[in-house]
């Protein structure tokens, strides 16, 4: 209570947890993208030092070759836009 009997509200205390390496490199490639999960799995960035580990994972990790996978299955025509641009599609291959 303060001076005048009032009880004081004190502000809450943010709550601090850490991230894992990889969780805080998705976050980033996210907030690069646009939030798009879908932008970061087709980032074609490959200059970045990050962009081996964009999904969270590394490249060779099996959860990155299956989203690679389904990526080439479901996103195609902006992978054929990529080409046409002139972008390497053999970085995406699993």
């Amino acid at each position: 209570m303060d001076n005048y009997g009032h009880l004081s509200i004190r502000p809450r205390r943010q709550r601090k947890y850490r991230l894992s390496k990889s969780r805080a490199i998705a976050q980033f490639c996210l907030g690069c993208a646009g939030d798009s999960a879908k932008e970061v799995t087709l980032c074609h960035s490959f200059d970045c030092p990050l962009w081996e580990w964009r999904t969270g994972g590394h490249v060779s990790n099996a959860g990155y070759k299956r989203r690679m996978a389904t990526a080439l299955k479901n996103h195609s025509d902006e992978l054929a836009e990529l080409a046409a641009m002139g972008v390497e599609i053999a970085h995406f291959q699993p």
